[in-house]
């Protein structure tokens, strides 16, 4: 994986990558990695044949997986002239020299990059729509049970545009939604919404611009007024229901359309000195919107809408002073349920994983909500508290009620309310200790070191191991049963006695075993508490050792403080954006990183909402 720091040494070098690494790849990966009939549908050829290396940037990212670890090219093609090859088929001249035209290539990305991008017009999602109707009526209703589950593609987030579709069973169920919503707002004692205190006059005006998230349209105020005019004598609450499904009906209430607009012929790119060709700042009401999105999963509050108006929100000292304000908010625990729940997979407790409550009673609905609420909370105080990089591994501060201090075995915590707490057992400190990470990471009836060591590697440290060569699971079942008597180990070793295998499990296996003192639940195995049967040692492949799961967590935070930097970043990115990143996405990545080893996430969370991705976008 290429550093900032490198990224930014390749910025003094030639652009042209070196011919040796280009003929290197040519010689080895063409043979199978080529045209239409290129193995895995992976053709190096074609990404050779490209002009520009940075479109190609990730492709070129997952090469650089294989070979750094010895996937590929696999030993068959080693041959008699390949000049002492080693095992993994290249010597390591050819390492050498395919890794630095990989370089060029993050190179060119970094160079060419850090442009706003395109921004797809896209819908709420079910829990932005809930939270959207919550403020409008005044009534919490949970609307995401009355909604269709969302499409998310791999890596990505429910707020992605290229899946949020607007389909006819989503319109019919934002439907019951409203009408939902507005039963519970609308009781015989009057309406409990913000519009309107007891009987005083709807107002219009303001009812559109929250619905909205701008100021409404005089057009649009009139047709509003006009729709309750004729429920004229009713009371307000049917004044409330008139406005609520002419505001429905609206895609600016379903859509994120605050910062749709033409732009003028005269109009600069964005209006400032750094401005760049096709693109413009984002309007006042649009980032009044991707600011509350982000950080409360829900609509701009009219302290957002006021600066917005008053045209002061782009300040650099207000917009820092609202990411403080908002992250103090109760409603900033719905930033974290999002982006940490689906980021770091918690939100499967209690949906795909789910244990059987006869089998295993004490995992109660109540407890895998109160371990899904640890790590958002958790998440939160990282950001809130401008905590360093380090604790989202070592920190000895959680956050727990009274069942899960049970679970986990402390004394003197009881109630439904979560209180933060120190961890005295360094096993459970960070991430790495937390049961909702250690359940959502294993089957419903067994730990799995491969599943939880591959959630290492993709999730945080962004270094996901390739799809497993075929027939990596056909052992023989008279040796697979003998080392099923021996153990998880046994039965994974035999998988790295084949070359093809060993390349990804020598990665996989030892960060997975790490945590084998933990069950499928996350509660702590008895025998590891012992210091007995249980293995948790293992090693990276640079040759740092560590045995345990905090062990492990002060490796990963000393030894792959880029990686885990990095992909925090991305993820965060991809999460506030609300899009798929690409390659023109990776110099802010980079630079959002350093920020964040550096300064921490409060920083890095800053330097986000100032960063050009999010306070541009791409004209069309």
């Amino acid at each position: 994986m290429v550093t900032a720091a490198t990224a930014l040494a390749l910025l003094s070098g030639p652009l042209a990558g070196p011919t040796e690494g280009r003929e290197v790849l040519e010689l080895v990966c063409l043979e199978c990695h080529d045209g239409a009939s290129a193995e895995a549908k992976f053709d190096v050829g074609a990404l050779l044949e490209r002009d520009v290396l940075a479109e190609s940037l990730f492709d070129w990212r997952r090469v650089r997986a294989v070979v750094e670890s010895g996937a590929m090219p696999p030993p068959s093609q080693s041959g008699d002239d390949a000049g002492g090859s080693d095992a993994n088929g290249l010597d390591a001249d050819e390492v050498r020299d395919v890794l630095a035209f990989l370089d060029t290539a993050e190179r060119d990305a970094y160079e060419r990059g850090g442009a706003a991008g395109h921004e797809p017009i896209r819908r709420l999602t079910r829990g932005e729509l809930g939270r959207a109707l919550r403020d409008l009526v005044g009534v919490d209703v949970d609307i995401e049970s009355l909604m269709p589950d969302e499409l998310v593609a791999e890596n990505g987030f429910e707020a992605n545009s290229s899946t949020l579709f607007v389909h006819s069973q989503w319109l019919e169920r934002a439907d019951v939604a409203v009408r939902v919503a507005l039963r519970a707002a609308l009781p015989d004692e009057g309406p409990a919404s913000a519009p309107f205190r007891g009987e005083a006059a709807f107002d219009a005006e303001a009812f559109l611009r929250r619905a909205y998230r701008r100021p409404p349209t005089p057009d649009e105020v009139e047709s509003l007024r006009t729709a309750v005019a004729e429920r004229e004598g009713a009371a307000p609450r049917a004044a409330l229901r008139a406005a609520l499904f002419e505001a429905r009906a609206s895609p600016h209430f379903r859509m994120r359309l605050e910062d749709a607009r033409a732009v003028e012929p005269d109009e600069r790119p964005d209006g400032r000195p750094d401005g760049r060709p096709g693109e413009r700042a984002v309007g006042a009401y649009g980032l009044a919107s991707r600011l509350s999105f982000l950080l409360w999963s829900a609509a701009p509050d009219d302290a957002l809408l006021d600066l917005a108006a008053a045209g002061a929100l782009e300040q650099p000292e207000i917009l820092d002073a609202q990411v403080e304000r908002m992250l103090a908010d109760p409603r900033a625990l719905d930033f974290t349920r999002g982006f940490a729940g689906q980021w770091l997979g918690t939100r499967r407790l209690g949906r795909e994983f789910k244990p059987d409550p006869i089998d295993v009673p004490f995992m109660t609905d109540s407890l895998m909500a109160s371990m899904r609420d640890e790590v958002a909370r958790f998440v939160l105080y990282l950001f809130a508290e401008d905590r360093p990089l380090a604790d989202l591994l070592t920190s000895e501060t959680t956050f727990v009620d009274g069942e899960l201090a049970r679970f986990y075995r402390m004394k003197g915590i009881r109630g439904s309310d979560a209180a933060a707490v120190r961890v005295r057992d360094p096993r459970r400190r960070g991430l790495l200790g937390k049961a909702g990470v250690l359940a959502s990471t294993s089957y419903p009836d067994r730990t799995s070191p491969v599943l939880r060591g591959a959630w290492i590697l993709d999730d945080l440290l962004g270094t996901p191991p390739p799809p497993p060569p075929p027939g990596a699971s056909d052992l023989d079942d008279e040796v697979l049963e003998r080392a099923e008597e021996r153990g998880p180990r046994a039965i994974l070793e035999l998988h790295r006695a084949s070359a093809s295998c060993a390349s990804c499990h020598d990665r996989i296996d030892p960060l997975g075993f790490a945590l084998e003192g933990f069950d499928q639940y996350g509660r702590t195995r008895r025998h590891y508490e012992d210091g007995g049967r249980v293995d948790t040692g293992g090693a990276l492949p640079g040759g740092e050792t560590f045995r345990g799961p905090s062990a492990l967590s002060r490796v990963l935070v000393e030894a792959r403080s880029e990686e885990l930097s990095r992909e925090v970043s991305r993820r965060l990115l991809a999460y506030a954006l609300g899009r798929p990143l690409d390659w023109r996405d990776e110099r802010t990545v980079i630079d959002l990183a350093e920020t964040l080893r550096a300064r921490g996430f409060g920083a890095l969370l800053r330097a986000l909402v100032s960063s050009r991705p999010f306070r541009f976008v791409e004209v069309s």
